[in-house]
């Protein structure tokens, strides 16, 4: 009896797929290599991981890969290395704009949002809290607030009289008031890292020379109201309860339009026009805190040893090894052959499924290259194409110039041929015709003259009969002539 076949169980994975499982390394040797090629000098893998890991990721898995990179140089002691070459790359990226230094979702910045998130959360909470959450109480809420840079009325007025605009005025000042002096007295709770980070920034303003004035505070206040604080006072209702209320959408306007009042405080494009900021910033106690918590950062004992965690080290390894297992394929096409190499022994990929990969890959090159070229070549004959056109629509336009030009010598020509006939006398216009007449034809026309009869007879003479012929035709011209004679 055969045995019967069974078909192959969809359960069982795919020779040909990369498992995305926890690696548990058997050998410390591999961890070690896996630092030694992750935090060399040159940065290759570490470009390679940031460019698949954070830039070309969507938005949530960036969140998150930006900050499991962040972690692992954290509890390895080189979290400030890392947004030294992060930072550096930010710079020498930078634009031409003349407002803002930093380029919104760079990967300085998402790197900056994971290590704000993590190590700056209590200081910005005990700082912010107090002013927040008085903002969102409902017995605030009588107070419009209604900008007057915006003309933006949040509580259905569609104007303020004296009375609400001062009480208005009054409960922002004391707002931001409040809120400047809790940032500058809570500076103490800032981690010391966060002053290692600042110390590292202006060290390279200063080693790149920058030739800006105060470049180093412009850089911190854009960095800490616009990255730092502005996301805690977007995201508050994460935080503060009140927030969402009932009456969350005109909580959520009274959010937006301070944040955006810190903003436009001290951001460097404020403006004498902006009236109502300029109105209220003689009336805030500490207007700039910045500078109280630049000094301070910048007065900190520059360190760098870390007490470094080995069990959380590893932890942090077997987590990243798997992103990296995740998206081996991708980061691949960042790295040169003999990284990629050692990087695939490290996370135990399989080869073969590489090798097809780089099959594919080149395959791919190959095509884009012929695309290329074939789109050069295109290029190329529409460009020589609309050369022609032109050519072919200028010498149209000077046949057409030349042809309008031989109508109007054409239409001079006979118009003065016109003229000149009227203009002859008559016995000219009565020669000319006549010499234009042939004289057989002017014969055969007046064969009825007897004068002229004697053709016939010049007709009938015979051929050899030169003699007569000749005085006949002598005859004939005689006449011819007489008759001429007598028409003058």
């Amino acid at each position: 009896m055969t045995e019967e076949i069974q078909p192959p169980s969809l359960d069982l994975p795919s020779p040909r797929f990369i498992e995305s499982l926890e690696f548990q390394p058997t050998d410390p040797k591999i961890k070690e290599q896996f630092d030694n090629l992750l935090f060399s000098n040159d940065h290759v893998l570490l470009e390679a991981l940031t460019q698949t890991l954070i830039i070309r990721s969507p938005c949530e898995e960036a969140t998150t890969n930006a900050h499991e990179i962040m972690m692992y140089y954290f509890h390895h002691g080189r979290m400030n290395s890392l947004f030294t070459w992060a930072f550096e790359k930010e710079l020498c990226n930078k634009g031409q704009e003349a407002n803002t230094f930093f380029t919104p979702d760079s990967l300085f910045l998402q790197l900056y949002h994971a290590y704000a998130k993590e190590f700056l959360m209590n200081y910005l909470l005990a700082s912010l809290k107090p002013s927040l959450e008085e903002l969102v109480k409902p017995q605030s809420r009588r107070i419009s607030l209604s900008s007057g840079i915006q003309s933006l009325s949040f509580d259905d007025e569609c104007q303020l009289s004296r009375e609400d605009y001062k009480a208005f005025q009054d409960f922002l000042v004391r707002l931001i008031s409040q809120c400047n002096d809790n940032l500058s007295n809570n500076c103490q709770d800032l981690p010391q890292h966060f002053s290692q980070l600042i110390q590292s920034i202006s060290a390279i303003l200063r080693s790149h020379r920058v030739n800006k004035r105060d470049i180093v505070k412009s850089v911190f206040r854009e960095l800490f109201y616009n990255y730092t604080l502005s996301p805690l006072i977007t995201n508050a209702e994460k935080y503060i309860p009140g927030a969402c209320s009932i009456d969350y959408i005109n909580n959520r306007y009274r959010l937006n339009f301070f944040r955006m009042t810190l903003e436009n405080l001290h951001s460097s494009d404020c403006h004498p026009q902006d009236n109502f900021l300029f109105e209220i910033i003689p009336l805030i106690s500490n207007p700039d805190p910045c500078n109280d918590i630049l000094s301070y950062l910048l007065k900190q004992p520059y360190e760098e040893k870390y007490q470094i965690d080995t069990i959380q080290c590893h932890h942090d390894f077997n987590t990243f090894i798997v992103i990296i297992k995740e998206n081996i394929l991708t980061t691949l096409d960042f790295l040169p052959r003999r990284i990629g190499d050692d990087l695939i022994d490290l996370v135990g990929a399989c080869h073969f499924v590489l090798d097809d990969y780089q099959i594919y890959r080149s395959l791919m090159d190959s095509i884009n290259l012929y695309n290329e070229d074939y789109n050069t070549q295109m290029c190329k004959s529409i460009a020589i194409l609309d050369r022609t056109k032109n050519e072919i629509k200028t010498l149209e336009k000077q046949f057409l110039k030349l042809q309008k030009s031989l109508n109007k010598i054409q239409n001079e020509n006979l118009e003065l041929q016109t003229k000149l006939e009227l203009t002859k006398p008559f016995s000219t216009v009565l020669e000319d015709k006549y010499q234009k007449i042939p004289f057989d034809v002017y014969l055969l026309k007046h064969e009825e003259n007897p004068t002229l009869s004697r053709k016939k007879i010049d007709n009938s003479l015979q051929p050899d009969d030169k003699t007569k012929k000749g005085f006949v035709l002598f005859k004939r011209n005689k006449k011819v002539n007489s008759h001429k004679d007598s028409i003058k």
